[in-house]
């Protein structure tokens, strides 16, 4: 619980308090009277765990809260401690063993835990190990964590998509960087926003600094055999991973990235993950990009008639309409030949994601291995 008033607010959760206070001197008055009525109460501190000199900084309920930097962190014996709960079911799964039910409930617990300094990823990236905990005890998937307590000391076989989470958290849970206390207003100066319209035919997106601190940055990807049938949210899902993979590193990251989608089934499945596995396993890879460019996502759903998602809609209109018009490819056939008869050149100058010969190539706007876009603002020597 929480209460707030005379200067000072306070949490508590089970048998762990803080109080914050205004000032120093308040907090060492508030000190002193907490101590005396849990004395009173007839509590046993645990001087060892306890702090009762006011700091800035310090660990409450596994988290490292800095009042200086006014941040979230995991405490790096919670890291290791999740690291090596990922390698034990990672071990486990490979030998073929069963592992009891408790032991995966107690790595959730934990990634849970670490909710305020990680962030959504905590909800997406262990909805498969709940599941197969529900499985496990004979509750219901929807059941609740404390319904689940009950029947711990069952036995489970690992899911393959329990190793994959577990093999997520292992890779990044020591890359997560520090989450801020209060995200309600951001300055635009820390932000970057990223939009991306999957359509039938190519993925459209961009990348900008909040504040126009830098240039628009935009993308145009064909879609690749087969993907033009999956659902939308999907699409959308993989149109976004894709403009991350692409311009984030050309961007130069800050801290908070914010995608903006016209599918809010999109945005759902990045907040709390999906029961689709397609559209599951395309939040864990727009996920997985934005934690390797060390960005914290904050998606936002904004409706399609929006200058934000106009943008990259047009960048995909763009394209479908110029493929179904005319779409011009010298036959690679032809193209090999002439490479045998004259030697092959270094770079494609002027091409696109669709249909480049060379794995070295300019396009019109950044695209999925481009060196660079428009090859008319580079030197060819």
């Amino acid at each position: 619980g929480a209460e707030h008033g005379r200067g000072m607010t306070g949490i508590s959760y089970i048998d762990d308090v803080a109080l914050s206070p205004a000032d120093r001197d308040t907090g060492r008055w508030w000190a002193v009277i907490a101590l005396l009525q849990l004395v009173r109460l007839g509590f046993t501190n645990s001087w060892g765990k306890c702090e009762w000199e006011p700091v800035q900084a310090a660990k409450v309920l596994g988290t490292w809260v800095d009042l200086v930097k006014f941040e979230f962190s995991v405490v790096p014996k919670r890291v290791a401690a999740i690291e090596e709960l990922c390698r034990l079911v990672a071990a486990t799964a490979r030998a073929g063993h069963l592992m009891r039910t408790r032991t995966l409930a107690q790595l959730c617990g934990k990634i849970m835990s670490c909710y305020l300094s990680v962030g959504d990823p905590a909800y997406v990236m262990t909805k498969r190990m709940y599941a197969a905990i529900a499985v496990a005890t004979g509750t219901p998937p929807n059941a609740s964590r404390r319904m689940l307590k009950v029947a711990w000391d069952s036995f489970l076989r690992i899911p393959a998509d329990v190793v994959a989470e577990a093999a997520f958290w292992e890779e990044m849970v020591s890359k997560i960087g520090a989450s801020e206390i209060s995200p309600s207003a951001i300055p635009a100066r820390l932000v970057q926003v990223a939009g991306a319209d999957t359509g039938e035919l190519a993925v459209g997106g961009y990348m900008v600094d909040h504040d126009g601190g830098k240039q628009l940055l935009e993308f145009l990807q064909p879609l690749r055999d087969g993907e033009s049938v999956w659902s939308s949210t999907r699409r959308e899902l993989l149109g976004l991973a894709r403009v991350l993979r692409e311009l984030l590193h050309r961007m130069g990251s800050r801290p908070v990235l914010q995608p903006i989608m016209d599918t809010q089934c999109g945005v759902r499945a990045l907040r709390r993950g999906s029961k689709r596995p397609e559209v599951h396993a395309a939040a864990v890879e727009v996920m997985k990009v934005a934690v390797n460019g060390g960005v914290r996502l904050r998606p936002v759903w904004l409706p399609r008639d929006f200058h934000e998602v106009a943008i990259s809609d047009g960048i995909g209109k763009e394209e479908e309409m110029q493929r179904r018009q005319q779409d011009l490819q010298l036959d690679p056939a032809v193209f090999e030949a002439i490479c045998e008869e004259w030697g092959r050149p270094s770079i494609d100058l002027f091409a696109d994601g669709g249909n480049h010969q060379l794995a070295r190539f300019y396009s019109r706007r950044f695209a999925t291995g481009c060196v660079d876009a428009d090859a008319l603002a580079h030197d060819w020597g």
